[in-house]
């Protein structure tokens, strides 16, 4: 190992451990292998220590770069304050707001009675509504009916639902009534759908 970086070190500065292995390596002139035998340790263990004097001299030579002023919680969400908030849930809006205003994560589930976690998923899906981007509901809303629409699908909840019936007397008789009392309600309704639905048919068919 190159010895030269060592003549910029302070050994003063070194702790006790660090100094004996400088001492003995630089000053008197020992191999790692032989300050490892004098030590009872190992060699690996003396090139760890000289690597880590090494790299704090470096880090210290280094000039001192300018933080970044970071930006408080409350500066980031400035820009919703002129949003159209209509579109969240009443509780989004409240967080949304409660965050604008500087509040921590942590004071506003002790106010609301909830988890940090819900306070930061609520944040989050108020952003993605409030940027136009797609939630992750809709995605998977959008997923599911896609997978709903394969005829694979379709045939697989019609096999599940024949099974059940079968199996379920008492509960096919249940559905007929509620059948039965349903129509009831709505007869005019669903009369008049069908009739509409028959017209558009007949257009259609011309």
């Amino acid at each position: 190992m190159d010895k030269t970086w060592m003549n910029e070190i302070d050994a003063e500065n070194l702790n006790e451990k660090y100094k004996e292995v400088f001492i003995l390596y630089k000053k008197i002139g020992m191999t790692q292998k032989m300050v490892a035998e004098e030590l009872g340790c190992t060699r690996q263990n003396i090139s760890l220590i000289l690597n880590s004097i090494k790299n704090k001299e470096s880090k210290a030579e280094k000039p001192k770069t300018e933080k970044l002023k970071r930006t408080t919680a409350s500066e980031n969400y400035q820009q919703y304050k002129s949003a159209d908030l209509s579109i969240l849930t009443d509780r989004e809006k409240e967080i949304l707001i409660m965050k604008m205003e500087g509040k921590t994560y942590k004071e506003i589930a002790e106010r609301l009675e909830t988890s940090t976690s819900s306070v930061g998923s609520l944040l989050c899906r108020a952003k993605t509504k409030l940027e136009g981007k797609e939630t992750y509901e809709q995605r998977n809303r959008e997923l599911v009916n896609a997978r709903r629409r394969t005829p694979e699908h379709r045939e697989k909840e019609k096999k599940w639902h024949r099974n059940f019936m079968n199996n379920h007397p008492e509960f096919k008789e249940h559905l007929k009534a509620y059948r039965r009392e349903y129509y009831l309600k709505n007869r005019e309704r669903i009369i008049e759908k069908v009739k509409k639905r028959r017209e558009e048919k007949k257009r259609n068919d011309e």
